[in-house]
């Protein structure tokens, strides 16, 4: 009886380690003011950085700042890759638009106006001080984006992710929302068919499913202000820290 309830114990603690947040170990490979977003090209296996003071940075995997450009006094808040076009989405956060920039050249080709509105509720915010754009990622040719707030649906401005698609070159309409019911969802990034959100406040990495449409695991982070999340190759994946970093890591298993 005894060797059957301890058996029975063994087990139980087995599977509450399985539903567990797993940690992660990053390391850093830059040193880069106020990184707070990040995407990869893994055809010219060049790492895009933005930081808050409207520079961006192309890196080498290993953390060698390869070029870098002031494009104008913006607060970046997040970058895309669309390796296809060859060209970036930058988020901006308090204007709540996005800049497309080319790879290469590293300049501005447009900006692109975001309609605030979705089925009547306002999703984002005039705010230039406590809420706005932060997380920004491309999945099959829609840009998917988060808006930094603390507070939740059904509320106005609240925290959500959600999907744009273009009405016309230079403006975006909002047609769908995620709501993750989580606070401070400051960056994205898609990989393997799932959604990857990183938190700042949280110290957190959440996978979202899009099929399922549920969290399917959490990472936990040290302690930090991460704002960008991006993948790279050989399961590296690159995370930028507003205290001023850009670390590396692999995702534990």
């Amino acid at each position: 009886m005894i060797s059957k309830l301890f058996l029975a114990f063994i087990l139980l603690i087995t599977l509450i380690q399985g539903c567990e947040a797993k940690s992660a170990h990053p390391h850093k490979i830059a040193t880069i003011p106020e990184a707070s977003g990040a995407c990869y090209n893994p055809h010219t296996h060049s790492l895009y950085i933005v930081g808050d003071e409207g520079r961006l940075y192309r890196l080498n995997p290993q953390g060698k700042i390869l070029s870098k450009k002031y494009l104008g006094h913006h607060n970046f808040e997040g970058v895309a890759c669309d390796n296809a076009h060859h060209r970036l989405y930058l988020a901006v956060e308090g204007k709540d638009n996005v800049l497309q920039v080319s790879q290469a050249q590293m300049n501005i080709q447009q900006k692109i106006k975001i309609k605030r509105t979705y089925k009547d509720k306002i999703i984002l915010k005039k705010d230039w001080k406590k809420h706005g754009l932060e997380g920004i990622t491309l999945i099959n040719g829609t840009l998917y984006l988060t808006n930094q707030s603390h507070k939740f649906l059904p509320k106005k401005d609240p925290s959500v992710i959600f999907a744009t698609q273009f009405k016309n070159p230079h403006k975006l309409h909002i047609n769908g929302l995620i709501d993750l019911h989580q606070k401070d969802l400051s960056g994205l990034d898609y990989h393997n068919g799932f959604l990857y959100v990183i938190s700042d406040k949280n110290d957190k990495i959440w996978r979202y499913d899009l099929q399922k449409e549920q969290i399917t695991q959490t990472i936990k982070l040290p302690k930090g202000a991460w704002e960008g999340i991006a993948f790279g190759e050989n399961a590296d994946l690159f995370l930028a820290d507003d205290n001023g970093y850009v670390w590396k890591m692999q995702l534990p298993k």
